[in-house]
């Protein structure tokens, strides 16, 4: 619990940080853009409800809830690079594979296990916060090594190419997604 709230914590401020630089740097456009994106900040917390799952040794129901959310979502987005739909259509599409994940998350774990019942323990939270500041760091800093290609092309070339290549790289990854899913459905 105390791990969900951090990430909880980290979320929201996250998706405030998030509108904040974008309403610093652009337009209203941007904005838009970045909160629709940025959303998904707000419901990643939901997806650390893995490891209820997977200290139950029951990875087989949200392993399959994503395989399904991410083949669907993937041919979302081949439809929209088809039918040529705007930057908006993709952060959209993302957003809400996020929100799908984490609402069968919930949906799963209250079915199979119950209503779970959040208790903070402020001593785990203290360590946690602790020993995880370095890793929040690199995280941080990865996360922005990881996407300052797209922040590039966008200032470049626009962002309805930000998001064609979004889609784009997001297919690429299927190749090592996919597998990497099924190996902890089938060996958790």
């Amino acid at each position: 619990s105390a791990a969900l709230f951090i990430r909880v914590l980290t979320g929201s401020t996250a998706f405030i940080l998030s509108l904040v630089l974008a309403a610093f740097l652009g337009d209203g456009d941007l904005v838009l853009l970045v909160g629709i994106i940025a959303l998904a900040f707000l419901l990643t917390p939901a997806d650390g409800l893995d490891a209820e799952f997977q200290a139950k040794m029951n990875n087989r129901a949200v392993v399959l809830l994503k395989l399904l959310v991410f083949a669907g979502s993937t041919a979302f987005k081949v439809l929209a690079i088809v039918l040529g739909a705007g930057v908006y259509w993709f952060a959209g599409i993302m957003t809400l594979e996020v929100a799908l994940i984490a609402f069968g998350s919930l949906i799963l774990l209250s079915r199979l296990y119950g209503i779970w019942v959040f208790r903070l323990d402020r001593a785990a939270l203290k360590m946690m916060v602790v020993q995880g500041l370095p890793m929040m760091g690199l995280a941080l800093l990865g996360g922005i090594y990881v996407r300052i290609d797209q922040i590039l092309l966008g200032l470049l070339s626009g962002y309805d190419m930000v998001g064609e290549y979004a889609a784009a790289w997001k297919l690429v990854e299927a190749g090592g997604y996919v597998p990497t899913i099924l190996l902890a459905s089938l060996a958790p």
